[in-house]
Order: structure tokens, then C-alpha cells, then sequence
């Protein structure tokens, strides 16, 4: 039994090894012809010796066409990455098997991504003889990668347009002024919407036009432009021009507007302004991203109109602190607050100031002769012509009563007598007409100290200029006198504070 097992052994095994190489032939025909993935035999030159039926379907080359010929010969094209293509060829002859995607090209001239795996074969001196090429039509993975690649593009810019709104948003509400929030408006809303253009637009005080408070970008927007210009401010609604099946250009867009929001501002049911966001032939390819800012502008405009609205309710509430209701001047506690902040300006800039009191003279007659409501009527317009002459050189305040000051930053006091001398030559021109009767010419009697000049307080800078004032009262009304520090003004003062 051992012995006839032996001797079958040969064949038996020869036998086998005749069924497995026929089997494996068998089983490599199904492969390469029912195989949904190109393969084909490479020649060692890289020529096509041999390709399997879905080679012929995946690049339209049929066998005929792609035998002889190599693959980089017939797939590649523009997009082709060459880099890639080289590296095959290096990797494929120093026999090293290599696995890379690239784009390549049907015989129709459609591209496609294809996932291509390059192996060696080696004869038996271990030379290449043949490559084995297998590929893999990744298309619709690559477009489904780029997809997922954009949406995650998208929301990392929409991550970052949030994080930049917030911050905007926290600097707008930190504004204490609308100068601030025109600041940080130009500095963040580029930010926010980059290569685009934009204005901020307020209403003015007349409500006949809307002046131009800040604008950025490269294309220049109007210094004002008038309500009916806009279609929002005319529709009471926002405004997409460049994203409807009907629209029409505003009057204030200039020739080039391909996307431009129009966004009213809106506080407390009222329009107190306008934002106008817009891309133009000025900013190029960036003009077609434009349109996806539609809801950070709208952010943005909300943010603003309640800024807008905080800050002038502040204002308000900030000017009944520090305003005479009456006349509109700064009161007591803002003139006090000003010296202060006056004499540090001085103390560290070594250039000093000037005051001017100012006491309207017999002023009881005209409340006692024409009532209070003509004595008030005086008051508003001797604080309004003060105001107006005195421009930017004074700080006109109502310290009580029918006295007034001014308080003149970086004059010395031959500058603030001539000022003085101005303000009182303005008053005594008035004509004040008060229930169809012209009442009498209106003077003021004034005093003018500086500081640090004549004293070294502020104290003694109020009350120098009120000794001042006194010596003009002495010396008849109706003048203006610089304060001396002599015996004849002390004597007046001590008069005066008896009485």
C-alpha cells in the first residue's frame, strides 16, 4: 500500500498542478471579462499588448485602437497632473508597484478621475516584461468628496463670518457715539463681506436727503442721495437687486452694479437710514460671491439700527444731564467738568485758556416789564447768537440764571477780549421782537481772566473772572474788562458780595 501511494505520487501531483493552472486560466478569463474595472497588459515599453472589455468601455479606445499605443498616449490631457504620470513611469521600471489617482480622458474628450494601480512583472532574469495596469473610474466619489470638501469650505466661512459678526457686534455695542459706530462699520463690514463695496447712509435733520456718514471699497459711493433714489427706502423693505426675476436699478447705482443690498434702517417703526452693500466690475471674479452675503448684510443692518438707536437715546439722556433745557447750552455741571478738563489739557501742553463771564445786564426788567416768557425768549436768543459767534474758539455755557461763560481753549487773553468784544458787539445787534413789540436792545456786561496767567486754580480762575465782570458793572454795563490784579477789582468784588 506505502509503495503504490509513492509511485501514484507524481502523477497525482502532476495532475493537480495541470488542474490548477487550468483553473486559473479559467477563473482569470471570467475576471478580465466580466470585470467592471478597466485592465490592461503593458509591454515593457508601456505599450498596450492587451485590455479587457470595460478598458474598451471606460475610455472608448476599442482593442484595436489601444493596442500598440501607450495609456498616456491616449488618457491624458490638460488636466492631466504630469508629476503624476512621470512618477508611474519611475516607480513602474525600478520595479516598484504604485497606486495614484489622476485625470484622464475619454476618447470623446470627456474627463474623468481614475484610480490606477501599476505593477511590474517581472521575467526571470527579474527584468520588467510587463506591467500590469488595473484602473477605477472614481468620478463620482471625487465629485461627491468635492461636495462634501465645499460644504465644509462653506461652513468654515460661515464659522468665521459668525465669529466676525460677534466681534463686530460686541464693538458696535460698545459705541458711545455715532462717530464710533461709523469707526467700527468701515473697519468691519470689509471684513464681513470681502470684495464688495458699501455706505452707510442717516437720514439728515430736514429729512429731505440722506447724507453719506461712511463708506468703503473700491468703487466710490455718493455723498448723499434722496429717498425716492432708492426702491427699499420707497418700498419700506429690503432690497436684492441682481437676485429677482423682476427688479429694477435704483437711481443712485452707478453704471457696472451687478448685486447690491439695499437695506433700510429701521428704529422704533422709523426709516433713520439706509445700508447699501454692492460689488461692481471693480471687484472682478469677487462680484459673484456678492450675492451670498444677503444675510450677514441683513445681521449687519439689525446690529446697526439698534446701535443707532442706543446711541441716540444715550445722547439724549447724556444732554439732559449736561444741557440747559431752556437755551440748549451746556449747564453748570458740564462747565465745571470742562475747566477741569481744561486746565489738565493746559498743565500738560503748557498753552493755557481763558474764561468769560458774562452777566446780561438789568435783565429782571425784562421779566418784570414783559413777563417771563420774553425774559426767556431773551435768554434762547443771546445763547443762540453766542453759539453762533463764538463757532469753535468757545465753549458757551449757562452757569445760572441770566449769567452766562465761555470758556475759550488755548486763547490768552488779548485773543479772548477780542473774542468777548465780538460776542458783546453780536448781542447788542440783536432785535428781539416779542408779541409784535421789539423789545429793548439787550447788552452784557463781561469779565475775562486766563489761566495760568493770573492764578493757579480753577477757583480763582471763576472767581477772577467774576471780579473781572464786576469792575465792568462798576465802571457803567455794557463792557467787556480783562482782569487786573490790583486793589480797585478785589474792592469791587467785596462790594459787589454785599449787596
Amino acid at each position: 500500500m506505502t509503495q503504490t501511494a509513492v509511485s501514484n505520487s507524481p502523477e497525482k501531483s502532476a495532475r493537480s498542478g495541470a488542474e490548477a493552472n487550468e483553473l486559473t486560466q479559467y477563473y482569470a478569463q471570467l475576471i478580465a471579462e466580466h470585470s467592471t474595472d478597466p485592465i490592461a497588459i503593458l509591454d515593457a515599453t508601456a505599450c498596450v499588448e492587451w485590455c479587457n472589455a470595460a478598458y474598451e468601455n471606460v475610455t472608448g479606445y476599442s482593442f484595436e485602437e489601444s493596442v500598440g499605443r501607450t495609456p498616456g498616449e491616449m488618457l491624458t490631457g490638460p488636466d492631466t497632473d504630469r508629476e503624476v504620470m512621470r512618477e508611474f513611469l519611475r516607480s513602474a521600471f525600478h520595479g516598484r508597484s504604485v497606486r495614484r489617482e489622476v485625470v484622464q480622458y475619454r476618447k470623446s474628450g470627456e474627463s474623468y478621475w481614475s484610480e490606477i494601480e501599476l505593477t511590474p512583472i517581472l521575467n526571470d532574469d527579474d527584468r520588467v516584461a510587463n506591467f500590469l495596469v488595473i484602473a477605477r473610474d472614481v468620478s463620482e466619489r471625487k465629485t461627491l468628496e468635492r461636495e462634501r470638501e465645499a460644504a465644509r469650505d462653506t461652513e468654515r466661512m460661515r464659522q468665521a463670518e459668525r465669529r466676525v459678526l460677534a466681534k463686530t457686534s460686541e464693538w458696535l455695542y460698545a459705541a458711545r457715539s455715532l462717530e464710533d459706530l461709523y469707526n467700527v462699520v468701515e473697519t468691519c463690514a470689509p471684513k464681513l463681506m470681502p470684495n464688495s463695496n458699501g455706505a452707510l447712509y442717516i437720514y439728515s435733520n430736514s429729512r429731505d436727503i440722506l447724507d453719506l456718514a461712511v463708506s468703503w471699497g473700491e468703487s466710490p459711493a455718493p455723498n448723499f442721495i434722496e429717498p425716492d433714489d432708492c426702491w427699499s427706502l420707497r418700498r419700506g423693505r429690503s432690497y436684492h437687486y441682481g437676485n429677482e426675476d423682476i427688479e429694477f436699478s435704483c437711481a443712485h447705482y452707478h453704471e457696472g452694479i451687478k448685486s447690491s443690498f439695499c437695506l433700510p434702517l429701521l428704529a422704533h417703526g422709523e426709516t433713520i437710514g439706509m445700508l447699501w452693500c454692492y460689488a461692481d466690475e471693480s471687484n472682478g471674479d469677487g462680484a459673484l460671491e456678492h450675492a451670498r452675503y444677503w444675510d450677514v448684510a441683513l445681521m449687519l443692518a439689525e446690529q446697526i439700527s439698534l446701535t443707532i438707536t442706543n446711541v441716540r437715546l444715550r445722547q439724549e439722556l447724556q444732554d439732559r444731564s449736561v444741557k440747559d433745557p431752556l437755551t440748549g447750552l451746556w449747564n453748570r455741571r458740564y462747565f465745571l467738568d470742562s475747566l477741569r478738563r481744561e486746565k489738565a489739557r493746559a498743565d500738560s501742553n503748557e498753552l493755557g485758556f481763558a474764561l468769560i463771564s458774562i452777566d446780561i445786564d438789568h435783565f429782571k426788567r425784562f421779566n418784570d416789564h414783559h413777563g417771563h416768557d420774553a425774559g426767556d425768549l431773551v435768554l434762547r436768543r443771546v445763547a443762540g447768537e453766542l453759539t453762533e459767534s463764538a463757532g469753535s474758539a468757545g465753549i458757551v455755557c449757562r452757569v445760572g440764571g441770566e449769567e452766562l461763560a465761555v470758556i475759550c481753549p488755548d486763547l490768552d487773553e488779548t485773543a479772548a477780549m477780542a473774542l468777548a468784544t465780538k460776542l458783546h458787539n453780536a448781542v447788542k445787534r440783536l432785535e428781539i421782537v416779542y408779541q409784535g413789540e421789539i423789545l429793548p436792545c439787550v447788552t452784557f456786561s463781561a469779565g475775562v481772566s486766563t489761566y495760568p496767567a493770573d492764578h493757579g486754580s480753577i477757583d480763582d480762575l471763576m472767581r477772577n473772572a467774576d471780579n473781572a465782570l464786576y469792575q465792568a458793572k462798576h465802571a457803567g454795563r455794557d463792557r467787556v474788562m480783562a482782569y487786573k490784579n490790583d486793589d480797585d477789582q478785589r474792592w469791587v468784588l467785596a462790594k459787589e458780595g454785599s449787596r
